[in-house]
């Protein structure tokens, strides 16, 4: 066996404990405290359940509209329900190792309609990054509200990174960033013609839906255990903190297991830990419940129209 194969080997067996041992400290404190979470007086409202599922709805819908915004930007043509239903089926790849599934079928769907793979490629980084960014900002906003021991001074260097990452979207600067990368893997350089009006629109964009994802997150809380309205940025915060750290655990698919962990962490001063566990696993069975539906719906779209969706041209990179 080879360095490079005996490598993945070891890693592989990495990403399996740390993903086991998450799993089984989580299932623990649920197993050992699960009587005193039958006994507990749940009176689940309807009314907010039914709110946290329409605003996860519109967050995932937004998450489409930026995508949407940066296709057109990069003059990729492609019908608004066709690029939705590749979109949502995509979101199946999320739940594969490696994190890398979504966007290349995202990349060789879109590739049947006539697109260049760089040009989605583009698509996809700047995707990532606002996602992240936008994510990073609303984290970093609401700490004073969710983590009680967050040092004053800390969180004041920590906010100087959301100007510097803004500079950073610059599209010189990710044009050169992006160059360098293809450089590496000898493919001609490409030129990006956002306008930072376009690129402060799509900021705004990737705020807004971790503000409705929150918001669906309180909503989700505050139908199992009773909250008061003042812990919204609260909650929400902790919903965008929780998925960031999911969305940056390469080593698991979907963020599965450091997700709930954040989840429970993060939850434990506001609520027992028995309940913090099992909010943790209600959110990850609540978002698959939309993810699922969309990806159904996409896929259905997909399969059912075959070229109109597919599409029969191939181009090269």
């Amino acid at each position: 066996m080879d360095n490079t194969r005996l490598r993945r080997y070891i890693w592989g067996i990495v990403k399996i404990i740390i993903l086991a041992g998450i799993v089984f400290y989580l299932s623990r404190s649920l197993f050992t405290n699960w009587e005193r979470i039958a006994g507990y007086a749940w009176d689940i409202r309807p009314l907010s359940l039914a709110l946290s599922f329409i605003f996860l709805i519109l967050f995932y819908l937004t998450s489409f509209f930026l995508w949407e915004n940066l296709c057109k930007g990069m003059g990729v043509k492609i019908p608004l329900f066709t690029n939705m239903a590749i979109w949502f089926y995509s979101q199946a790849g999320r739940y594969l190792p490696g994190k890398i599934w979504g966007p290349m079928g995202r990349i060789y769907l879109i590739e049947r309609h006539g697109t260049r793979r760089i040009d989605t490629g583009i698509c996809l980084a700047y995707e990532a990054v606002y996602t992240t960014l936008g994510g990073g900002i609303i984290a970093l906003i609401t700490i004073p509200f969710w983590a009680k021991t967050a040092d004053s001074y800390s969180f004041n260097w920590l906010l100087l990174g959301i100007p510097a990452a803004i500079v950073g979207m610059h599209p010189k600067v990710m044009e050169w960033c992006i160059n360098q990368v293809l450089k590496i893997f000898k493919i001609n350089s490409i030129s990006i013609t956002f306008s930072v009006f376009f690129l402060l629109r799509l900021l705004l964009v990737s705020l807004l839906l971790w503000i409705l994802g929150g918001i669906g997150f309180y909503y989700l809380v505050a139908s199992i255990v009773p909250t008061d309205r003042a812990m919204i940025i609260t909650y929400g915060g902790i919903f965008t903190a929780s998925c960031m750290l999911g969305i940056l655990a390469f080593m698991t698919p979907s963020g599965l297991g450091v997700r709930e962990g954040a989840f429970v962490l993060l939850l434990q001063p506001f609520m027992p830990s028995e309940l913090a566990v099992l909010v943790a696993f209600g959110a990850r069975f609540w978002m698959i419940c939309v993810e699922v539906i969309g990806i159904g719906i996409g896929g259905a779209m997909v399969s059912l129209y075959g070229k109109r969706f597919r599409g029969s041209g191939r181009v090269s990179n």
